[in-house]
């Protein structure tokens, strides 16, 4: 299984040495530890790209999780991706690198072409929505019991030419876009006076597809969602450290709540924390942590 990888990885990247030593030591990392299964090595050896980005991401979180001091176990199929141990909790992570579709073009841009915000931010609320059903499987099958945690690790890598880690708000990362309800940027401007008053963060509760179909950003702040404790979302750099530059939402009304800091002292970190509340509504207060 080991020379099958090294074999495949030598063709994949003969020209680039620099790259295949990278790739070869990731997986030698990974496998050495017990973390690749065969079904693990027949995606990463298949020749889909989406299908090697998504192993690699896997390998990723896998060594970010390490590096972060949890001791981690890779899951046989039916399962989440990997299982760890914290504070006498069994915390679950599933890891997903959304492919960039139609709308998301990985070839250099027309000179001039607005950055493609919405489109992004549909693959990750895609990607959230994809494992969130499988978390519900999960927990319907008691794979994930009700007293564990469960994570959803978003890869947005393969999101374009240039993946970005940050969405139209240039204040919040993708992945709080699509769990609490943060739009894009807007300038505020006195009405009487026309005088610019700065910037502010727009509430977007839902995003439109290519379908004129609503799709919903406000999933933390629904009880569907509750299963759910937190969202890792990252844009891995080029041959990165151990220690990725993660960003963390945790989801306010969790069946299962986390503590911060658990995925790294570096990682941003995001949630919501309850205002005050009418007899129909509910306020919330977007905070970093």
């Amino acid at each position: 299984m080991h020379s099958n990888v090294i074999e495949f990885l030598e063709r994949r990247h003969q020209s680039q040495p620099d790259r295949l030593k990278y790739y070869a030591d990731l997986w030698d990392a990974h496998c050495s530890v017990g973390l690749a299964n065969k079904h693990f090595v027949l995606e990463l050896t298949s020749g889909s790209d989406a299908k090697f980005a998504q192993r690699v991401w896997e390998m990723l979180l896998a060594r970010h999780l390490m590096a972060c001091g949890h001791s981690i176990t890779s899951r046989p199929e039916g399962e989440p991706d990997f299982r760890f141990e914290h504070g006498g909790r069994t915390i679950w992570v599933e890891a997903i690198s959304p492919e960039p579709g139609p709308d998301l073009p990985c070839g250099l841009p027309a000179t001039g072409t607005a950055v493609p915000h919405s489109e992004r931010l549909l693959r990750w609320t895609a990607a959230l929505a994809a494992k969130s059903k499988k978390g519900v499987e999960y927990r319907r099958k008691n794979v994930v019991k009700a007293e564990d945690a469960y994570v959803i690790g978003i890869d947005g890598g393969q999101l374009g030419w240039l993946p970005l880690t940050h969405g139209a708000s240039q204040f919040l990362p993708y992945v709080a876009e699509a769990s609490l309800a943060m739009g894009p940027l807007a300038f505020r401007v006195d009405e009487e006076t026309g005088r610019f008053l700065g910037t502010m963060v727009t509430v977007r509760s839902a995003a439109l597809n290519r379908n004129n179909a609503s799709v919903p950003t406000a999933v933390f702040f629904d009880p569907n969602y509750s299963h759910i404790s937190a969202l890792i979302g990252c844009v891995p750099p080029q041959r990165p450290s151990s220690v990725l530059p993660v960003q963390i939402v945790y989801n306010p009304i969790a069946d299962i709540s986390l503590v911060p800091g658990l995925f790294g002292d570096a990682a941003e970190e995001w949630t919501a924390q309850f205002a005050e509340c009418g007899a129909d509504w509910k306020d919330w207060d977007i905070v970093r942590l």
